[in-house]
């Protein structure tokens, strides 16, 4: 189990990396006419770009806690009643719910954040 939730981590952070610099390096000649569509901003909103950038990059990282989550409950079901297997799961399922709550939070901030900052 321990080597799929390796290759999920190393998915996910390659998947990330790829979302956080393939556009701007894809987009780049098109300078200010930059249009991705509905939800992202142009190049002329930095700030809305960066809030895009940090949605989808949070975005990802729930995706991967609910990954966990599976795997985790997955872990548990096919335990067999061991306890040490199913303490294992149960933890590895209160780091996932803390580690969503972490995201949340960090989005929140960040709106704040950015909010205040297009205000100024």
């Amino acid at each position: 189990m321990n080597k799929v939730l390796q290759s999920v981590k190393k998915a996910a952070i390659a998947a990330t990396t790829a979302v956080a610099t393939l556009p701007a390096l894809v987009f780049a000649q098109y300078g200010e006419n930059l249009n991705l569509g509905p939800g992202f901003a142009t190049n002329r909103d930095l700030i809305g770009f960066e809030i895009s950038v940090i949605n989808v990059i949070l975005g990802f990282l729930a995706l991967i806690v609910f990954l966990i989550v599976l795997a985790a409950g997955f872990s548990w079901m096919t335990s067999g009643g061991d306890p040490k297997k199913i303490e294992a799961a149960q933890s590895r399922i209160k780091a996932a719910v803390i580690g969503l709550v972490v995201i949340f939070f960090s989005w929140a901030i960040v709106t704040f954040v950015f909010g205040v900052l297009r205000n100024v």
